[in-house]
């Protein structure tokens, strides 16, 4: 197999292996979920270790988890949460570890 770029073979040779598959259990380094970040701003690609202004989300403004089963480990915004009026957004994180 080789991998060509706008006519130049760049690798050629060996094997590419394109059947991992993503994490199937919730919270698992790799897992995408809907969080709400409660009155504070993150901008995409900001990290945060979870505390207590962190829960599951449904997106909706003022949306905000008060169980104790929040995620764990460390994820990093892939949209932008808006702090405000003391309320919670939500946006699409994936956790990194």
């Amino acid at each position: 197999m080789a991998l060509i770029s706008n006519g130049t073979t760049i690798a050629s040779g060996g094997s590419l292996d394109v059947s991992a598959s993503p994490p199937s259990s919730l919270n698992a380094v790799g897992s995408t979920a809907a969080l709400s970040y409660y009155d504070s701003t993150a901008n995409p690609g900001t990290t945060v270790a979870p505390n207590y202004n962190w829960g599951w989300s449904t997106f909706a403004a003022n949306t905000y988890s008060v169980h104790s089963d929040r995620p764990t480990g460390t994820w990093r915004c892939m949209g932008y949460v808006a702090s405000g009026n003391h309320g919670s957004r939500g946006s699409v994180w994936i956790r990194i570890s």
